[in-house]
């Protein structure tokens, strides 16, 4: 090492405590209580800003060194952790295991709630606590708080709490602050990870394709490659399945990823499944798959019945928006098609669209003049529960009272409104049949609103159940990829107060 010049050295035994402060400024604790602990010695700075321990017999009589203990001039975390051996704990690790402790104690609470709640609801209902399942909860839930709200979420609900509260992450570094994970850098570890992993998989594919084309060439003719043949329990079956979701994929990474990247991980996925040697890796693509819809085996079938002629029917029972039809399809028929008694489809059903939607799925399944077709339908009907009651009839002649009620299997249509009379007993009392239609009124006017849509719709989805105990397997496999045994979940949309209609607004004028 070069030496100083003797004027830089004088200065810098003149100026102990600078030279201190620099080396601990400089982060060498440990060397700069090495050099305070040797009382004989001293130090002088080089050109390089490097410490130098001289020999105490060299420049004794220059400068004095006064001994400082090393505690007193370490901090104290420091020397807490020298005396019990262990690293400095960082700042970040003692917030996460603050967060940490009071997330426990939160969720000790909430399971301690839970139970005792649990236990108070199996009282009530008169249940075992210990074979009391979720869907008792929520079966006793929804008797207890009974609510009209339309969004699922809304209502009340009573479940783990382990379930409602989202899992959080564990401390993603040590103690000391350093980060476990190599692409901590990166802000989403765990999905650039897998996307790492993803690529390190088709590497290996390609020089696993590589050694078997090189294998293949070496065992066939000269100057011919042989083909790479995969057996087929090796080969990967996805039908019927495709990627998690996003939302999905988000819970399984803990992270919470834009569509980008997302449409990234997915594009990564399908390259290694399109890869011929990609069972290596079966378990991970599979992981990463889920089904993509239930099996019509899991789907309820129509029981066959027999009447008292021996005839086998089955029944089918669908309703859309405001309408509900139930049906009946007898096996080894004539071709009939009767609704509410009626024969003549054009009485019943005005529109070519409509008689078209009903007989789709006849004409799919190739029983269309083989079954006899037997619909009893409600006109924009809501099933109630049958009751005898003087309700509404005779507190008000207002129309807005007056209800046109109709009679499945006794009720007479008419041939311009298609509506059923109401049965009258003594006058004023009323037969609520169990379905029940909202007029709309306008002044002395009743105007109804009859949905052509749903009414065909109610039926071709009845039809279709009921078809399901007439056909095999195959065929319902059919009907349910053509959408038959799919229910229409849709409602009209409410008008909104100040507006012409559910999205429809006022035209805006400056002035």
């Amino acid at each position: 090492m070069r030496h100083c010049c003797p004027n830089f050295q004088s200065k810098s035994y003149a100026k102990n405590s600078d030279l201190s402060v620099r080396m601990a400024l400089c982060g060498r604790l440990k060397l700069f209580a090495e050099f305070l602990a040797a009382g004989s010695h001293t130090a002088s700075l080089s050109y390089s800003c490097q410490v130098r321990l001289l020999s105490s017999t060299s420049h004794r009589s220059e400068a004095a060194v006064i001994p400082v203990e090393k505690k007193d001039r370490l901090p104290p975390e420091i020397q807490e952790n020298e005396e019990t051996g262990k690293k400095p704990m960082s700042k970040a690790m003692k917030a996460y295991l603050e967060r940490a402790r009071e997330h426990e104690l939160f969720m000790a609470e909430e399971k301690k709630a839970f139970q005792i709640g649990r236990r108070h609801l199996a009282n009530m209902m008169g249940l075992e606590e210990s074979s009391m399942t979720q869907e008792d909860m929520d079966a006793a839930v929804s008797y207890l708080f009974p609510s009209g709200l339309f969004e699922p979420k809304a209502r009340p609900f009573m479940r783990d709490p382990e379930i409602v509260f989202p899992k959080r992450k564990a401390a993603e570094f040590d103690e000391s602050g350093r980060p476990h994970h190599t692409l901590f850098y990166t802000q989403l570890p765990n999905f650039y990870g897998v996307m790492h992993d993803i690529c390190r998989y088709l590497e290996e594919c390609d020089s696993l394709q590589s050694a078997a084309f090189r294998k293949a060439r070496r065992s066939g003719p000269p100057g011919t490659g042989g083909p790479v043949v995969i057996k087929d329990e090796d080969k990967i079956t996805v039908k019927g399945t495709q990627w998690l979701r996003k939302p999905a994929v988000e819970a399984r990474l803990l992270e919470a990823i834009d569509d980008k990247r997302y449409a990234h991980l997915t594009g990564a996925l399908d390259r290694l499944l399109a890869h011929p040697f990609a069972h290596t890796f079966k378990p991970f693509i599979e992981s990463w798959r889920q089904p993509m819809f239930v099996d019509v085996t899991l789907q309820e079938v129509a029981k066959e019945e027999f009447d008292e002629d021996g005839r086998k029917f089955c029944r089918g029972e669908a309703k859309r928006k405001w309408a509900y039809a139930r049906v009946k399809i007898y096996a080894a028929g004539t071709g009939v098609f009767s609704v509410n008694g009626h024969e003549y489809l054009p009485d019943v059903m005005k529109t070519v669209q409509e008689r078209e939607v009903v007989s789709f799925p006849l004409l799919l399944t190739g029983l269309l003049g083989q079954v006899d077709v037997h619909c009893e339908r409600a006109e924009l009907g809501q099933p109630l529960m049958t009751y005898s009651s003087t309700h509404f009839w005779n507190q008000s002649k207002s129309p807005l009272f007056q209800f046109t009620f109709h009679v499945l299997n006794q009720a007479s249509l008419s041939n311009k409104a298609g509506i059923g009379t109401p049965q009258v007993e003594g006058g004023y009392r009323v037969i609520l049949p169990g379905f029940y239609i909202p007029p709309v009124c306008k002044g002395d006017e009743i105007k109804w609103n009859l949905g052509y849509s749903a009414r065909a719709g109610a039926m071709r989805l009845a039809m279709s159940r009921a078809l399901t105990g007439l056909v095999d397997e195959d065929m319902r496999k059919r009907m349910r990829l053509a959408g038959l045994l799919t229910e229409d979940m849709r409602y009209r949309e409410r008008k909104r107060p100040g507006h012409d209609g559910a999205r429809k607004k006022w035209t805006w004028k400056k002035r």
